[in-house]
């Protein structure tokens, strides 16, 4: 069954309440999130952009993007730009949107500024028709996954291997890429419900329920290895600071990539569901009995 045949239509009302969402975690967060469109406002966010990805992107291209109707969303805190956000419409015309990247200064990362710039983008998204949001990101980094899993209820619908290349994270070193490519269906009760900040934890009994733990973390923080009798549930880890470990440790970093590309990936592919994240660092997936 195809993504679109699975996507619900956004019930009559959830437009008005997708701006509400997004207008309270914006004041939440103190910040004002708006369409950015003339050059100048594009020219900040291409500075935001680039201050944490060194040449990612012009003001040309944003530029570009918008006269396209793609979107392009900013947060300000003082008329200071603090966070942007770029998507485009992807391949199933104007029912799916691709959320490229968002980005956060880095004094504002705990302030929830990304949380706001998502939830607006959200509200844009459904005021223009769409019906789902999708996004990559690395599943080798347990805060990010937790934020996508669990707190915005995303899915995961496709593992890619090395998707930008070797040198494609822009940290100069080599290192596979892997991205997980998640979807959010913006007409869902499960959605709307992470929109408003309704955080619901992956339900403690599927966890116990008949699971095995195929990776988990040694007292080292190494990747092990657990047994597989084809269990209903399992748990795959995630390392609990991935960026820390490429910087001391690479070859740590590329083993956990390999293994994780392996059990995650085989998960996906096999159309097993990832349900959700845990505060401690696993994938639990859902996937019947083999």
């Amino acid at each position: 069954m195809s993504l679109s045949s699975r996507t619900v239509p956004p019930a009559s009302g959830a437009w008005d309440e997708a701006a509400v969402a997004a207008a309270a975690a914006a004041a939440r967060s103190g910040v004002r999130t708006d369409v950015l469109d003339s050059v100048d406002e594009l020219s900040a966010a291409a500075e935001v952009i680039n201050q944490n990805w060194p040449a990612e992107i012009s003001v040309s291209t944003l530029r570009a993007l918008r006269k396209v109707g793609s979107y392009i969303g900013g947060a300000y805190r003082d008329d200071v730009l603090v966070g942007a956000c770029v998507a485009f419409f992807g391949s199933s015309g104007r029912e799916d949107l691709h959320s490229h990247l968002a980005v956060v200064a880095p004094a504002e990362r705990s302030s929830g500024v990304g949380w706001a710039l998502k939830v607006s983008q959200r509200a844009w998204a459904m005021a223009h028709g769409v019906l789902r949001i999708q996004w990559t990101y690395d599943p080798l980094e347990a805060r990010n996954a937790y934020v996508n899993l669990t707190k915005l209820s995303a899915r995961p619908v496709e593992y890619l291997d090395n998707f930008y290349g070797d040198h494609g994270d822009g940290t100069g070193s080599v290192f596979p890429t892997d991205r997980l490519l998640v979807s959010w269906d913006l007409g869902s009760s499960r959605v709307a419900s992470a929109a408003r900040g309704e955080v619901v934890p992956t339900d403690p009994t599927l966890i116990t329920s008949p699971s095995a733990t195929l990776l988990t973390r040694d007292a080292d923080g190494a990747p092990r290895e657990g047994p597989d009798h084809g269990e209903p549930m399992v748990l795959i880890a995630a390392p609990e600071d991935a960026a820390g470990m490429r910087a001391q440790d690479e070859s740590l970093a590329l083993e956990w990539r390999m293994l994780l590309r392996h059990h995650l990936g085989q998960a996906v592919r096999s159309g097993a569901e990832t349900i959700g994240f845990t505060r401690d660092g696993f994938y639990v997936v859902r996937r019947g009995r083999a």
